[in-house]
């Protein structure tokens, strides 16, 4: 009897997870995929100058003038994979999120995942070979992008996250998912540099290939579209134009209580914090 019982709230707990795996899954493949990435980009800089001895220990200390040129050669691809993947990132982000609105929140999951899977399988191309130029891994951050990337998979989660969970629930669930994403980030974070030193950059791309693989087949088979889906006979370019007027009109809609005035510092708070998170990180 007791067995049954514990079967059957293990069940319950189950059945109301959703979007929760998923953003674990791909925090931590992002993680894994960004650190090492960066890694990277200066071993491929320092490759197309120097051989590999002086590569091994270019960071030692030995040789500042070879570091120093790595080091500002290695800043501007990084700045050129910030720019390409955050501004087609935003960029699209307007358009999956309404899309998501009217078509359902599955689209804005399977299109970020998808591209960063792409973009995983670019970097472990250029691991693999690894003297042809940076401007190889330049596809995969404009893809990652383009395909909606961590705003997407966030306008999708937290979407869906407030289609089901009823108002008294909402803020414990999303609470909890945003809290897996730290956990996940920092496990992520710990676990690239290690599979880095010990297998290479080859292995840890096909890690994080392997998480993009599985968070896909998490939204495939796992998460149920529980936002209706109502066909529509515009054509694409009144789509396009609907969505764009509609993002205008919510941010300069008039709110009561100075809402409008909050969702501004919002909005101004978030673009500090990944303006600060991208710069320290070039």
């Amino acid at each position: 009897m007791n067995s049954q019982r514990i079967t059957d709230r293990v069940t319950s707990v189950l059945d109301k997870v959703s979007v929760e795996p998923l953003l674990f899954l791909f925090t931590i493949a992002c993680a894994l995929l960004g650190v090492a990435s960066k890694a990277l980009v200066y071993h491929k800089v320092c490759m197309s100058h120097y051989d590999t001895d002086l590569c091994a220990k270019v960071d030692n200390g030995s040789f500042p003038d070879q570091e120093e040129l790595v080091q500002s050669e290695s800043s501007f691809w990084f700045l050129a994979e910030t720019y390409l993947n955050g501004v087609s990132s935003l960029v699209m982000s307007f358009f999956y999120g309404s899309l998501s609105d009217r078509y359902g929140r599955k689209l804005a999951l399977i299109l970020p995942v998808t591209g960063q899977l792409i973009n995983a399988l670019i970097h472990i191309f250029n691991a693999v070979f690894i003297r042809i130029s940076v401007a190889a891994l330049l596809p995969g951050a404009f893809i990652g992008g383009l395909f909606g990337g961590w705003t997407s998979i966030n306008i999708g989660a937290f979407g869906l996250l407030s289609d089901i969970t009823s108002p008294q629930q909402r803020t414990t669930r999303m609470s909890l998912a945003e809290s897996g994403v730290f956990v996940s980030s920092a496990i992520g974070h710990s676990l690239s540099g290690l599979v880095v030193d010990k297998s290479g950059f080859v292995s840890v791309f096909c890690m994080a290939g392997g998480l993009y693989l599985l968070s896909l087949l998490y939204i495939l088979l796992r998460i149920k579209e529980h936002r209706k889906v109502s066909p529509s006979s515009s054509s694409r370019c009144d789509t396009c134009m609907s969505i764009l007027t509609g993002s205008y009109r919510v941010l300069r809609k008039k709110r009561r209580d100075r809402k409008r005035t909050y969702m501004f510092i919002i909005l101004l708070t978030i673009f500090l914090v990944i303006v600060s998170n991208k710069g320290k990180s070039v």
